[in-house]
C-alpha cells in the first residue's frame, strides 16, 4: 500500500457563509412542512383502534384454549 502525506484542507470565510445560507433555507423548509398542533381540539384521548391504526399495529387473534381428553 502506497503511503502519502495528509491533504490539507482549508475552512474559508465563504464556506461558513454558503453554510448557514444553507442551513436557513433548509430549517425554513422544515418550518413550512411541519403541520400545526392545536391543543384545545386535540381532546387528549385516543380510542385504541385509532392507536393501532396510526402505529401500524396488528394484533394477532388470540388461539382458543384446545380441549386435551384424558384417555
Amino acid at each position: 500500500m502506497i503511503r502519502r502525506s495528509p491533504t490539507r484542507i482549508e475552512f474559508r470565510v465563504e464556506d461558513l457563509a454558503e453554510y448557514d445560507q444553507l442551513k436557513k433555507e433548509r430549517d425554513g423548509k422544515k418550518e413550512n412542512d411541519r403541520p400545526m398542533f392545536n391543543p384545545s381540539s386535540w381532546g387528549g384521548k385516543i380510542s385504541q383502534n385509532e392507536l393501532h391504526e396510526r402505529i401500524g399495529f396488528v394484533s394477532q387473534s388470540v388461539p382458543a384454549i384446545v380441549e386435551r381428553h384424558n384417555i
